[in-house]
């Protein structure tokens, strides 16, 4: 952990690890916004360890999956599909076996306040490459929303409502099949 935090600030943390390891399936309602303006809507599924899928209904039907090794985006409306390494990504940390937010990313900053806790990361190793900010409510304690900023600045938001946790989550939520490469005709 940040050598800055307080006693106080190290028993929130831990407090949010053991509230995170906790979960074992979580869906909710979310709204996306991003600083650019563009807004989204649909719904958030996370099966711990290692399975994540966020399904976009609005402005145009697309997908995110995640597991602990590959994320992967697919715009249904255009049939485009992309692949990134998940340990690239802020969500990475919520995929992982045991939560840890002291381990690859670093506390920058906890704040417990009027009943809301915040948590800014980044990552230990590249912390230039961008932050994820965790907004919990304290009692209850539970996971609100996250904004992601990337390297160049823009924030994305997302907000979580009808949280319910520890439901029977289709598996086939976190499959994806990857469509085949058709070869040019000649």
């Amino acid at each position: 952990m940040a050598a800055s935090l307080t006693a106080a600030d190290r028993e929130t943390i831990e407090r949010l690890e053991t509230y995170l390891n906790n979960i074992k399936t979580m869906q909710a309602d979310f709204q996306q916004i991003a600083s650019t303006g563009q807004s989204a809507r649909g719904i958030f599924y996370l099966s711990r360890p290692g399975k994540l899928r966020v399904q976009y209904t609005e402005p145009e039907p697309a997908f995110l999956l995640a597991n602990q090794t590959l994320l992967v985006y697919v715009d249904e409306k255009l049939g485009q599909e992309s692949y990134v390494p998940t340990g690239s990504t802020p969500v990475s940390f919520l995929l992982a076996d045991t939560i840890r937010l002291d381990g690859d990313v670093r506390i920058e900053r906890v704040q417990a306040k009027d009943n809301v806790i915040r948590v800014a990361l980044v990552q230990r190793d590249d912390p230039d490459a961008g932050s994820l900010s965790l907004v919990f409510t304290d009692l209850p304690l539970e996971l609100r929303q996250w904004t992601v900023t990337d390297a160049q600045g823009v924030k994305t938001t997302i907000a979580l409502n009808n949280t319910s946790y520890g439901r029977k989550l289709d598996p086939d939520l976190f499959e994806h099949r990857q469509k085949p490469v058709q070869s040019p005709r000649n």
